[in-house]
């Protein structure tokens, strides 16, 4: 009634359930049902810090929020500084994967920049991370503001964003033109393109989308063209390129 429009639940891997490992143990305990059932119907987003680790029980705690799909961090950090972004379709834990409709994924949060094991990650890197999150479907995402620094108003992240909710409800198909540029094709509505690379990438690839010229709604001016099933056009070095058509799509009243 104040105004929250969701909660995140520290530590909640250590909040004990009724279910999976926890179930018929002397430790058992119905917080969760009590504390949500509270909240019931009140249309909040929650998710819950569970990190991985042996027996956490995260399998359960997906069936009352979105879960911190905190061994994703790493893998796309990893894959923007070696420019290889082949390896980032799975939402990985740790030995597991994680349903994009359960995680809220971030590339950086208060603890790990607290905590110093990402603070030196370039403001390029996490800029070019957090865009290979937004492009794709079902997650929520979560950009951390550091102090003196608005990377959630960078231009490039405001048309990420801008693209992920338009994109609301579609399906993704992912390719590489290389593998330091990601292509995330969004149904048949929209294209975002990250090119890790040092130099600026030629493409020309499948895609759904219908024939015509796409403006970057990014903040490169460059444009690409859709001729009988075919994307082509020049990725900017370093930069992300948002395309999709002008009247096209709509923005949902709600993010994705």
């Amino acid at each position: 009634a104040a105004g929250a429009d969701g909660f995140r639940f520290d530590a909640a891997k250590h909040i004990e359930t009724t279910e999976g490992e926890d179930a018929g143990q002397s430790w058992k305990g119905t917080f969760w049902t009590n504390v949500l059932g509270a909240l019931a119907g009140k249309n909040l987003y929650l998710y819950g810090e569970v990190l991985p680790d042996t027996g956490d029980n995260h399998e359960v705690y997906t069936n009352y929020f979105d879960i911190t799909a905190h061994g994703y961090i790493w893998t796309v950090l990893n894959a923007v500084n070696n420019k290889n972004l082949s390896g980032i379709a799975n939402y990985n834990r740790q030995t597991s994967t994680l349903d994009p409709a359960k995680s809220l994924c971030y590339i950086e949060n208060h603890d790990s920049y607290q905590d110093g094991s990402t603070a030196s990650q370039s403001y390029w890197t996490r800029k070019m991370a957090n865009a290979v999150l937004i492009a794709r479907p079902g997650i929520t995402t979560l950009v951390l503001d550091r102090p003196n620094e608005d990377l959630w108003k960078d231009a490039d992240i405001v048309a990420m964003n801008v693209f992920h909710n338009k994109m609301s409800g579609t399906s993704e198909y992912l390719r590489w033109a290389g593998n330091e540029t990601l292509v995330v094709e969004r149904g048949n509505l929209g294209v975002a393109i990250i090119n890790t690379g040092s130099s600026s990438k030629s493409i020309s690839v499948a895609t759904s989308l219908a024939n015509g010229t796409y403006a970057n709604h990014a903040s490169q001016a460059t444009s690409m063209t859709v001729s009988n099933g075919t994307l082509s056009g020049t990725i900017p070095a370093g930069n992300v390129v948002v395309l999709y058509g002008t009247g096209t799509v709509t923005t949902p009243a709600s993010p994705a």
